[in-house]
């Protein structure tokens, strides 16, 4: 798990499903989640700021760029995304023979 950004209300996360063991590991689905801090005011939920502790423990963790998290990944000998997807739908394809 990545996070992307980190707002005063609002935090962006990127999440890797991996298969494998060490070096023929490999990333099979990504995704991307927000996540929004809200409070119940009278009938409305609004944004607003996150519980301290919570805030203090996201910061400590701190955010990378999207480029920095693929960057680092083909540094440790992972494949681009578009060759692992090429790899699954050959594979898929496979099941229907």
């Amino acid at each position: 798990m990545h996070m992307y950004m980190l707002t005063a209300f609002e935090v962006h996360l990127g999440f890797e499903h991996l298969v494998g063991a060490d070096s023929l590991t490999s990333i099979v689905a990504r995704g991307e989640q927000n996540l929004v801090c809200l409070r119940r005011f009278g009938d409305r939920l609004l944004p607003a700021e996150w519980p301290e502790i919570l805030r203090r423990k996201m910061n400590e963790i701190g955010t990378v760029s999207k480029e920095e998290v693929e960057r680092k990944r083909v540094l440790n000998g992972h494949p681009p995304p578009s060759r692992v997807l090429a790899r699954v739908l050959r594979f898929l394809r496979g099941l229907g023979s």
